[in-house]
């Protein structure tokens, strides 16, 4: 397969020249179009390979900035947080108001003079006095925190990491070296042609044809040995399929019972469905004459089957004459489906939730209003219809099942995250 890949790149890639050689065009021309093209596609695969490395080379220089640190902060995020909002309830010292401390001493001094509560006249000296013990005392820290040895200006670096932003490029990287990988093994086939490209570009068209039709025919070869390989891998595996039955070279005893039950099963399940067999079929005759639109109240009987390995079923007329399914338009098969479903779940030995995906396929409006109705009330315990808001509209269909209706949910697609969301209501804004 490796060797046939090869050899059809050749083709692809030589086929044009071998044309333009076999009807006498100026091949030369066309030999040095081609060598300049495998030319440019090698010295592009050099350049995203030395592109690679020198962005690998930042990335690792840069890690610290782009992965350690920010996942760094993502851990202490909550306590940075705790810090800043405390540390900021705390009085800060530098904002403190020269020219508001000197009117508030000065309307303080007026008061105590106007009350001839001071010993001295008013000067200078007292008024600076109390200025000093104004903002000693507004310096003063009277709120402890737990914090209090952490300087400013290390807030001010703890606000500065939690608004850190960097890009994380190693998945860039990633599928770049993914791509230049490809690029880099299809490299020597590129040499290769090349040399092939500049031989001939010398010894003109003759050796181009021969090369051609030579790697045409190893084509041809390698193709046939790959259906031969097949066949013969086929051959094999039938082979090995006989002893996958056991490991051991004896039969297995209890392998060989089991298999003489399997008729026994098959009797008892057919017994099993015989025994039903009437309940089915009257049930599935008063499903289809309310359910199914197209013969509404004309169903006389509905046969089943008695052998469950081929289970069918047949519908008649009150007429007399058989309802052919074949005959049938696509919604009415999709009905007649659901009703028998539904009563071979009825009638199980267990009851299991029902889930029915694209709930309206092809119905028309009767039938759709008659499955809304008269079905999906009545199919089941616990019934899971997987809808479109136009399968059942919400103005029109969604009031005949209201009150059957245990949660409604809207699966909601976020195309640009690549995720989809689980929201609670049926379509709702």
């Amino acid at each position: 397969q490796t060797l046939y890949e090869k050899s059809l790149t050749y083709s692809i890639s030589n086929k044009e020249l071998y044309h333009n050689a076999k009807e006498g065009k100026n091949l030369q021309l066309n030999i040095q179009e081609q060598i300049k093209i495998i030319e440019n596609q090698i010295h592009d695969i050099h350049n995203k390979e030395n592109l690679y490395i020198d962005q690998t080379e930042k990335f690792l220089n840069d890690i610290e900035l782009q992965v350690f640190i920010p996942n760094l902060v993502a851990i202490v995020q909550h306590e940075l947080e705790l810090i800043i909002n405390e540390r900021e309830q705390q009085p800060d010292e530098n904002q403190i108001d020269s020219n508001q401390i000197e009117l508030i001493q000065d309307k303080i001094l007026l008061y105590l003079a106007e009350n001839k509560l001071l010993a001295t006249e008013i000067n200078d000296e007292i008024k600076n006095k109390l200025k000093d013990f104004i903002i000693k005392s507004a310096k003063r820290k009277d709120i402890n925190s737990d914090f209090d040895f952490i300087d400013k200006s290390d807030i001010l670096n703890f606000e500065q990491l939690l608004n850190w932003s960097s890009i994380n490029y190693y998945p860039t990287l990633e599928q770049h070296k993914i791509s230049l990988e490809k690029e880099l093994a299809n490299l020597p086939d590129l040499h290769l042609q090349l040399v092939e490209l500049r031989k001939n570009d010398l010894g003109g068209s003759e050796e181009i044809m021969q090369h051609y039709e030579a790697n045409e025919l190893k084509l041809k070869e390698q193709k046939e040995a790959i259906k031969n390989f097949g066949i013969e891998i086929e051959k094999l595996d039938k082979k090995i399929r006989q002893f996958d039955l056991t490991d051991d070279e004896t039969p297995n005893p209890k392998l060989e019972l089991l298999k003489k039950l399997g008729p026994f099963f098959h009797k008892v399940s057919n017994a099993l469905l015989n025994s039903k067999k009437a309940r089915i079929e009257e049930a599935m005759k008063a499903d289809l004459n309310t359910t199914l639109v197209a013969y509404e109240n004309q169903i006389d009987r509905v046969v089943l089957s008695e052998d469950l390995s081929n289970l069918s079923f047949k519908l008649y007329h009150k007429a007399g004459n058989e309802i052919y399914l074949e005959e049938l338009n696509a919604a009415s098969k999709q009905i007649i489906v659901q009703v028998l479903l539904k009563s071979l779940h009825h009638y199980g030995d267990y009851n299991p939730p029902v889930m029915i995906d694209t709930v309206m396929g092809y119905l028309d409006e009767s039938s759709r209003a008659s499955l809304l109705e008269n079905y999906f009330p009545k199919l089941s315990h616990q019934t899971i219809l997987l809808s479109t808001d136009s399968e059942i509209r919400k103005t029109i269909d969604l009031p005949k099942i209201e009150d059957f209706i245990s949660k409604r949910y809207t699966l909601v697609r976020d195309k640009e995250n690549q995720l989809t969301q689980v929201i609670e209501g049926y379509f709702e804004n």
